[in-house]
């Protein structure tokens, strides 16, 4: 099995070595898959009301949350994606938010420290920084803020 040039007494080490390096990746690859190490999911999930209007027709839930992670992710908002996001969650309907917000809890449980998301809408929202001289994305965030409150997530 292993070739002439390594020494008897080495290939037991290296059988060792193999066999620790597998165990390790096949670890990481569980981990990523998330088949061990599941995320506890953060928060509670929000029925949709029956007395609001329902969300459109051919609102996908899941791709609003892509949509929204890959503008509140940006760590340089140079071109405004915060306050496209903001903008985007305000002209939400009432259970649009909720069924965004459920979808996120899902996604995204228990966060993505290298993409920048968090495990919930509340939190990412929160974690926006936002220099005091752009007034208007200041007020987009306290009035996305307040919906939040105002749906209880």
């Amino acid at each position: 099995m292993y070739p002439n040039f390594i020494p008897q007494p080495y290939r037991r080490p290296i059988n060792i070595a193999l066999i620790l390096g597998m165990l390790i990746v096949l670890y990481f690859i569980g981990k990523k898959l998330k088949i061990w190490d599941k995320p506890e999911v953060e928060g509670a999930e929000v029925k949709l009301d029956p007395k609001k209007e329902p969300p459109r027709a051919g609102f996908s839930a899941a791709n609003e949350v892509s949509k929204l992670a890959d503008l509140l992710s940006m760590a340089w908002d140079g071109g405004g994606e915060d306050l496209k996001a903001f903008n985007t969650i305000l002209n939400y309907k009432d259970n649009e938010v909720t069924a965004v917000h459920n979808e996120w809890r899902k996604q995204y449980a228990g966060g993505n420290f290298w993409g920048g998301i968090k495990a919930t809408l509340r939190q990412q929202i929160n974690a926006e920084t936002i220099w005091w001289y752009r007034k208007e994305a200041v007020e987009k965030k306290a009035l996305v803020l307040k919906k939040l409150d105002r749906l209880n997530l």
